[in-house]
Formats: structure tokens, sequence, C-alpha cells
């Protein structure tokens, strides 16, 4: 799937690239024309340079990336970073960032206090200090996420004067914040959220002027989207610099369920064995009842699953599998809409199955 991917890009930038200009001609449904004009010799505008980032998060000695001994980024880490040359660098991580608190992770390294994070306990050794300098070192843009789920925004516009009112040149300065990391999958509404943009942003600002503030989007698409997206616009887009989207469609499934249908996923297994099947899934209830799934191996029924969380929530069942490819299909079986309008629909993040720890990948 992916060679055919590639061959089908390679083979559009082949014909562009061959032309010196060209006028197409496509017919309207109406019989009317309309010309697209393809000049490549012509720039109308650039690439933004902030495309190419990464992240970095807190935990665990920055996943292995810090040496806290030698208080240095580990040189296998700072050589592949120095050779991919990214140009902004996000911390202090995706869903760690909800839980961090920033205080504890400047001073000295001594005198630092225990974190429990989303995934697990530990010291913050790599702060925001360590992080401003590993940025500075590899020449990339900081962008720094402010916990908008258990910190408030004056803590948020604290972190802002450390960073931006220090002299010294020795650190750079923080343009770019973010408030909160997916927050649709924190447990509150989009007006909820805007309340805090609004909130976070006026007290970030008066603490530095200039510096960017951004919200984050939904990780959905389609309607489910604009039913997150609109009211956080139009109630704090004024204070909205930039957007973040956060939707990973080439790495999880975002399967919407929003009628009685079913959809199927193959895995490769090693060899025959019981293996349990986790699901990523949330639904939306109606007339009293929640969304119910059936899961197949091949043809055969593993179980039931009722998905009763409208946040998302991981569902685990055991299957067995045969060595080699198997199919697992997820059929939504009672799709509603009630006379109140309730509208019952299940939604499938990602699938993973696993076997003494070890990952399987999917193949859509």
């Amino acid at each position: 799937m992916a060679k055919t991917s590639v061959l089908i890009i390679l083979t559009i930038v082949t014909i562009v690239s061959g032309l010196t200009s060209a006028a197409w001609a496509v017919d309207k449904p109406h019989g009317d024309d309309a010309i697209i004009e393809i000049m490549p010799g012509d720039m109308s505008s650039t690439v933004s340079p902030y495309l190419f980032g990464s992240n970095i998060r807190w935990l665990w000695n920055a996943d292995g990336a810090w040496d806290r001994k030698k208080k240095v980024v580990n040189d296998n880490v700072l050589n592949a970073l120095l050779e991919l040359k990214p140009t902004i660098m996000r911390y202090p991580g995706g869903s760690e960032a909800n839980r961090y608190n920033w205080q504890a992770g400047v001073g000295p390294v001594q005198l630092r206090t225990m974190l429990v994070g989303v995934d697990g306990k530990d010291v913050s050794y790599f702060g925001t200090d360590e992080f401003l300098g590993l940025c500075k070192q590899i020449g990339a843009e900081p962008i720094i996420t402010a916990n908008a789920a258990t910190l408030t925004e004056r803590d948020a516009a604290e972190w802002v004067k450390y960073t931006n009112s220090r002299k010294s040149n020795d650190l750079m300065k923080v343009k770019f914040w973010e408030i909160g990391n997916e927050p649709d999958g924190e447990g509150i509404t989009s007006t909820q959220y805007a309340e805090k943009v609004n909130l976070f942003a006026s007290a970030m600002k008066t603490a530095d002027p200039g510096i960017r503030i951004g919200a984050a989007v939904s990780d959905r698409s389609g309607p489910d989207a604009a039913k997150w997206d609109s009211p956080l616009l139009q109630a704090a887009g004024k204070n909205i610099d930039f957007i973040t989207p956060h939707f990973y469609s080439t790495f999880n499934l975002g399967w919407a369920f929003y009628g009685n249908e079913t959809k199927w996923v193959e895995f490769k297994a090693d060899s025959d064995g019981t293996y349990m099947l986790e699901l990523i899934a949330e639904g939306t209830p109606a007339d009293g009842g929640w969304p119910i799934i059936v899961i197949k191996a091949d043809k055969s029924v593993v179980g039931e699953l009722i998905v009763d969380s409208t946040v998302w929530r991981t569902y685990k069942i055991p299957v067995n599998l045969n060595a080699g490819m198997n199919r697992i299909s997820i059929s939504y079986i009672n799709d509603l809409v009630s006379k109140t309008g309730e509208d019952r629909n299940c939604f499938i993040y990602d699938m993973v199955v696993t076997k003494g720890g070890e990952w399987y990948l999917s193949v859509v």
C-alpha cells in the first residue's frame, strides 16, 4: 500500500515537472468550462518552516534522550536531531502536558520533586531550561503546551514570565504557546475549553504581549470536528493566533460509526494462540442505551462490547488467532436517533493486538 502511494506521488511530480505551462478544460455539470492553469515556474507562496517539527516529553529523562548524570542530550539523539534539522520542538509532551507542573522542573536538580504523569512517576530532570537549551543547540524554535487541565492561567502566566523575562541570552525565549493538549479527550466541552483559552490567553499575553497563543481543534474529521471547532472559534477566536489539529489519520483507525455497519482490519500473527484485542473507543448514548459492537475474528464471533463512555477509553477482549493474516471485523449493531434527538454513535480511535506485551501493527 505504501509503495503504491509513493508511485502515485512520483508520477504526479513527473507530469507536472515536465510542463512549462498548461491549461486544462474541466467540464462542469452544467456545461460551463473551468480552466486550471499550472505554472510550475511561478512561486505564489512559501511553505511554513514550522511544519517540520517534533515532540519531546519531560518524563523518564525525555524518554532516554537526556543523560541526567552528564546533564546533556545523549550523543545519538543529538546527532540524529542535528541531521534531521527540525525547525520547531514541542514540550513537555502530548498527554503528559495536561499533568505537568513546570515549577517542579526548574531550579537545582537535587531540589526537584516527584511528579505524577500520565504514564508514570518521575522527577523532571529534563525541565524547561534543559528543553530550551536543546532547542538552541539544534536551532529549533520552541513551542510549549501549557497545562490547562490541572493548573491555572496564573501558573501559565508565571511560566511565560520565567522563560521570557530573563535578561540572559543563554536560553531562548518562547514565542509559541499551546493551551492544553487534545482537550476534547479530557472530558470537557468545546465551550468550556473556549473559556479556558480566553482566560489563559489574557493572563499569558499580559505577561508577554509578544507571544502567540494556539488552541487545539478537534482530533476528528467531518461533522464531529465542526461540533467542537465552531463553538471554540466563535467564543475564543479573537484570542487565538494559531490552531493545532491533532488528527492522526496515518497512525490510527479513526473509525466513526454513524449507522449500523461493519468495518474490518487485518493483523498478522506470528503463531496460533490467544491474543488480547485492545480498542480505544467512545460512544454517545441515546434513549438510555449505549452503542454495542460485535467483534469477529475471521468469521467467528469473539464477543460483544458495550461502549459506555463519552471519552476515549480502552476496552480489552481476548481473541484466538491463527498464524498468518487474520481479519478482525467490528460491527455496530444498535444505531438509534431517539424522539428527543439523541444520536447514538460509536467511535473507535485505534485498535491493537498484543501478546506478552508485544504489539502487532494493523494493516487496513
